[in-house]
């Protein structure tokens, strides 16, 4: 949500909430999510597997997000490629969001 409201609106101060509460957001919500999965694992043996999957796909993150946006910015302009990596996200994280949801129940 934070790269669509760079991409939305020129003013700076929503632009720096939005980058400071929505780290603090992925940040706690991180910490819920792998406490839930060892609560649901807490005898298996593949909790190391756990532990290192779930640290690798934040790497992922860290090296191709940048990539992507600097790809946008560079061939569009500023709010162009931030409106469309957000964009982006959006599309990739609904059918995420429908199967997790889907699972659940």
């Amino acid at each position: 949500m934070a790269y669509l409201l760079v991409g939305i609106t020129k003013n700076p101060i929503i632009i720096l909430i939005a980058f400071i509460l929505f780290p603090v957001y992925d940040r706690t919500r991180n910490i819920i999510f792998e406490s839930q999965i060892f609560e649901e694992f807490y005898d298996s043996k593949y909790k190391a597997t756990l532990i290192s999957t779930l640290n690798f796909f934040p790497l992922i993150f860290d090296i191709g997000i940048p990539l992507v946006i600097a790809f946008l910015v560079v061939r569009f302009n500023m709010l162009l490629g931030y409106s469309a990596f957000g964009i982006i996200l959006v599309i990739v994280f609904i059918p995420i969001l429908y199967i997790h949801n889907s699972i659940k129940k």
